[in-house]
């Protein structure tokens, strides 16, 4: 009965073969003659496979080795030699043809036909997978797209109701056939095929028969049918899978009830099932293990937390096989275009769990998830050892989703569900994997890898504070030596300053020694050894009025006296007139109450106010920023326009009256975080990126670096939008006078650059969605992400450096911040030494290989005090502690860059700050060091003298405590 059972359709039916049933089970079966290995894969990578607990322990000291943050890294490399490269799809999601070929039905046919289904089951669209994606009808359409990809092998399901209309005998040829031709076909191409007998899709002649799963009758009938398929198909398969995710069938299927064939047994049903499961991997000659696919997704069960490992262990195969592991989201998860970080854990904690097994992993996750889930296994096998020598993405096609019916589409080839022919139509995600494959993962690119080489003379190496930091005491009363009475010193009762009545000493002026604070802000700024200081103004508080009818004269003396001390310690400080913060925009009261920037009248208070600080700080101040971050993301139209004016004014009136006295340079500092469309290869992906840079940077520095105007794709995309939608965004006009007056108000370039954002132009998640500018923002987990989560992407800056080249030509650039949070808990900032080190080597990519006229960097920021989180110095128990990514800066600062074996060594001359006062000073030292001898000898004659002494009103009090007190009046009023 055995010797034609592989002669298929065209010889003796197959039933013939099989003897009588008993109680579904068959009677005279003989044991199988040996099959196919399945995966011959075992005995080339061949090393023992041991699955006992704790065996992975190394594997998990190996990983704990790797520093932070290099273990978050996107690894690129490539995978070994050989490595299988798949797409995989199911039979009931994509085959359709339910009432041809004599198929029968399956549970997830009774489950989309009835009436009514559970809430939220199905969603509305066509009905369940009567038609799907039609493969069944258009084999050689899919396997012609498998040929396009260029894939190894392709991973499908057989329908058993296709092949078995009842589940059990008899058998329908026109089912075999149908495979028949597939194979047939895959063979032809050299495409290897890996079978999966069952995904999910039973059939009810089986559970109305005998209960489905839940009957201990239906290993023993699977077995029966696993049996046909590996006598009439394994000539041409080598790699099979028994089942998929048998998770899913047995929690939901049979205990929840949310899946066919929506049995709501609880968790007791539900590990009866999946013991039935577990025997059907039992049994099968040792020589052709078929494997079982799990899943490494978490899950809750009966509101305990079960990790993926309960959930991989339950189901694992058993030392000799090999393990498929999917990546799939669970039916109760909602639709998402990349998978989470949490996710993308749970797999790499499943690698390294598994690593002492060799395993197929059979990726079913979305395909916009290939990148992040491709860099977890390339990082599993060169780091942690584990043995992976597959990879299939899911799916080939759109098709059926299951309960999410056809609301979501994973497929790499698009298919259009209400047309007759239903061409496959290559999405971008192909023209991704087809690059992945030909090149065998993500070589390292020349580009990503860090250079050697130094920054020209003269180099800009700052730091930035947004505000410097000014006490209360001093911004309202001034300085405590400026009090004109005369105190004695009680130091044998009170310990106090007791003040003398009737007497005083005469006022005098301001010295900048009045302000302490001012010396321990500079030596920690010495002790980093930049050479500029970035900080900002507080306009509010310079002009509390907003106009010059009350000025705060102690604060800008404060100002005047920390730019001077700066200069005397050769630091040049970079003042930004006017810097927005969320309390009124850091605008004075009077200003922020009438409209802030949407009033004119602001455009000609601020060149006022810039006019005062020109003349009160231009003497020390030599490197101006009229406006420091203006957030496009807060500014309307209007506000924007008179911010540009403003600008410009104050950009004039600086060149006409102040350029040529004080010799000074003056710009506007804008954010630049660059944009990065999801799909290099998507035109539209493109075109959204380009946009939004265009609405973010060039929306401001069109006007003053470009053609006077905003950029036409603003103007364009608004005009669009205003045609089409309820809205009415106005960009308002300049005049011709207006236009020129912006047009060029700059001496360079000022940016600040923090990260990189990934945009996409199809609507995947709506949260992250702007409806206003088309846009889909999208989280690329294999970026690296600070606490904030802030993605770390250097290349980033290099990128939006030379965007401003090709826009504005050979123009000087300052990065004017750049900087990234980090824990406070954390005393060694690793981050931030990583974000510090790479994104400076960025900027000497940028100037060294795109010749980037780059002239300054500068980190963000001085300390935690003005900046918690992304200081260089700690501040605790009012003390400042350096962190190791100042220590680390400074060492850059120092060699001026990356200097390399090679590079030439280049002798720059230091150059010296200009300090008016300090010339004066300077010149006089020996002066001044005569006078003092003669002051102090004086003092000592006359305390000396006893007459003096006998005669003078503090006889009483003895000579030491006398000289002493003297000397602490005659200090704290001089």
């Amino acid at each position: 009965g055995r010797k034609n059972a592989a002669s298929g359709p065209s010889g003796a039916p197959w039933e013939s073969g099989l003897g009588p049933l008993r109680d579904g089970r068959r009677t005279d079966m003989a044991p199988p003659p040996p099959v196919l290995p399945v995966l011959p894969v075992l005995l080339v990578l061949g090393r023992p496979l041991l699955g006992a607990p704790g065996q992975g322990a190394g594997t998990w000291a190996r990983f704990a080795r790797l520093p932070y943050p290099q273990d978050q890294l996107f690894l690129h490399d490539t995978f070994p030699d050989g490595f299988l490269w798949g797409a995989g799809s199911a039979a009931y999601q994509t085959e359709g043809g339910w009432r041809q070929g004599g198929k029968g039905a399956s549970i997830w046919d009774t489950f989309t036909h009835r009436p009514t289904t559970p809430a939220g089951s199905i969603l509305p669209g066509p009905t369940g997978g009567d038609v799907a994606s039609d493969s069944y009808n258009n084999i050689f359409r899919d396997i012609e797209g498998l040929r396009h990809l260029g894939v190894s092998h392709y991973r499908f399901s057989l329908a058993w109701t296709r092949l078995m209309p009842n589940g059990t005998a008899p058998i329908n040829p026109v089912g075999l056939a149908h495979y028949g031709r597939v194979l047939s076909r895959l063979r032809e191409l050299g495409i290897e095929p890996i079978v999966t007998l069952y995904h999910w899709d039973l059939p009810q002649g089986l559970q109305d028969a005998f209960g489905g799963w839940a009957s201990p009758v239906l290993p023993d009938l699977f077995r029966d049918y696993a049996e046909l398929c590996f006598r009439h198909f394994g000539g041409q398969v080598r790699y099979w899978l028994t089942m998929d995710n048998p998770y899913v069938v047995a929690w939901h299927g049979y205990g929840t009830g949310r899946l066919p064939p929506s049995v709501q047994g609880g968790p007791r049903l539900g590990y009866r099932v999946a013991h039935h499961l577990l025997q059907v991997n039992d049994g099968w000659p040792q020589s052709g293990w078929p494997s079982i696919g799990t899943s490494h997704q978490q899950h809750c069960l009966n509101c305990c937390c079960t990790t993926s490992f309960s959930k991989s262990g339950f189901f694992k195969a058993k030392p000799g096989s090999s393990a498929a592991l999917h990546s799939v989201p669970m039916p109760w998860e909602p639709s998402q275009s990349i998978l989470s970080a949490a996710e993308v854990w749970a797999l790499k904690q499943t690698l390294r769990y598994l690593s002492d097994l060799l395993f197929l992993h059979i990726n079913t996750a979305y395909f916009s998830t290939a990148m992040s889930l491709g860099f977890v296994l390339s990082s599993a096998i060169r780091y942690d050892g584990v043995n992976v020598f597959g990879y299939t993405v899911w799916s080939l096609l759109d098709g059926f989703e299951w309960h999410r019916g056809y609301s979501i589409r994973r497929g790499l080839f698009y298919v259009d569900f209400q047309s007759h022919d239903k061409k496959l139509i290559p999405k971008s995600s192909v023209l991704f994997y087809q690059k992945l494959i030909e090149k065998n993962g993500f070589p390292p690119l020349p580009e990503n890898q860090p250079i050697a080489g130094v920054f020209p003379c003269g180099f800009a190496w700052g730091i930035v504070d947004n505000y410097i930091q000014v006490s209360l005491m001093v911004q309202s009363v001034g300085s405590p030596f400026l009090d004109p009475n005369v105190y004695v010193w009680d130091v044998h009762q009170t310990k106090k300053l007791i003040k003398v009545d009737g007497v005083f000493t005469s006022k005098r002026k301001h010295h900048c020694v009045d302000f302490a604070a001012i010396r321990l802000q500079i030596s920690l700024l010495q002790e980093m050894h930049v050479t500029h200081f970035h900080f900002s103004l507080k306009w509010s508080s310079v002009l509390p009025l907003g106009n010059l009818s009350l000025i705060n004269h102690t604060l800008v003396h404060y100002y005047q006296c920390f730019s001077s001390e700066l200069l005397r310690v050769n630091i040049t400080p970079v003042v930004a007139l006017w810097q927005p913060m969320a309390e009124n925009q850091e605008l004075p009261t009077s200003l922020a109450k009438y409209g802030a920037w949407e009033n004119s009248e602001t455009v000609q208070a601020f060149v006022e106010y810039a006019k005062f600080c020109f003349a009160s700080l231009g003497d020390h101040v030599k490197f101006w920023i009229t406006m420091n971050e203006p957030s496009v993301k807060n500014l309307t139209y209007t506000a924007g326009h008179n911010l540009l004016k403003a600008h410009a004014k104050a950009w004039h009136l600086y060149d006409k009256e102040f350029r040529r006295s004080q010799k000074g340079k003056i710009s506007i500092a804008l954010q630049a975080d660059w944009v990065e469309p999801a799909c290099p290869f998507s035109r539209n992906d493109q075109e959204v990126a380009d946009r939004i840079l265009e609405f973010d940077i060039g929306w401001l520095s069109e006007p003053i670096f470009g053609n006077g105007d905003y950029p036409h794709v603003m103007r364009a995309w608004l005009h669009q939008r205003n045609s089409v939608d309820l809205y009415n965004f106005h960009l308002p006009s300049f005049s011709e006078d207006e236009k020129k007056l912006i047009q060029g108000s700059f001496d360079f370039f000022a940016l600040s650059h923090y990260t990189t954002t990934l945009v996409g132009w199809e609507k995947e998640d709506a949260l992250k969605y702007d409806h206003y500018l088309e846009v889909q923002m999208i989280n690329d987990i294999t970026w690296l992400h600070s606490p904030s989560r802030a993605a770390v992407v250097p290349w980033g800056l290099r990128k939006v450096l030379r965007w401003v080249k090709s826009k504005y030509g050979d123009v000087p650039v300052y990065v004017m911040a750049s900087g990234i949070d980090d824990d406070q808990n954390i005393v060694h900032d690793k981050l931030r030494v990583y974000y510090i080190q790479n994104y400076i080597n960025e900027a000497l990519k940028a100037y060294a290989l795109d010749n980037v006229n780059l002239q300054g960097y500068f980190v963000y920021s001085f300390n935690d005090k003005t900046a918690p989180k992304y200081g260089l110095y700690s501040y605790v128990a009012n003390q400042y502690e350096p962190k190791p990514s100042m220590k680390h800066y400074r060492e850059i600062i120092d060699s001026n860059g990356f200097p390399g074996p090679d590079t030439a060594e280049v002798l720059c001359l230091e150059e010296t700050a200009v300090c008016p006062e300090c010339h004066f000073f300077r010149t006089r030292k020996s002066l001044f060091a005569f006078i003092s001898f003669i002051f102090v000898a004086f003092i000592v004659t006359i305390f000396s003298a006893p007459a003096s002494i006998t005669h003078s009103p503090f006889s009483h009090i003895p000579l030491g405590d006398l000289k002493w007190e003297c000397t602490v009046w005659w200090s704290l009023q001089h």
